[in-house]
């Protein structure tokens, strides 16, 4: 083990971060489904991949110094990809 193992999550952790970045690769079918005429969430939409990824960079980040906040951040994210489920189903 390294020196700069201490400062690195766990690798449980980074496998959880990966995972929560799996639902992305449907993104390029979201945008191609998205219904015409329903314009008002077309910006969330396109802006919703750069919030999934600097999510789970800050909670990367985080993880050592704050283990906490990594969790809220990637709970938040959790939450996030729910309610972008419920509006697309809706």
């Amino acid at each position: 083990m390294g020196s700069n193992d201490n400062r690195r999550p766990p690798m449980w952790m980074t496998v959880i971060m990966i995972v929560m970045l799996l639902p992305l690769f449907s993104w390029p079918f979201v945008v191609s489904d998205y219904p015409e005429g329903k314009d008002e969430y077309l910006v969330l939409i396109y802006l919703f991949p750069i919030y999934a990824l600097l999510s789970v960079y800050c909670a990367y980040k985080t993880y050592v110094a704050r283990k906490e906040l990594s969790i809220i951040i990637l709970s938040l994210l959790m939450l996030s990809y729910i309610a972008c489920a419920w509006w697309l189903i809706v």
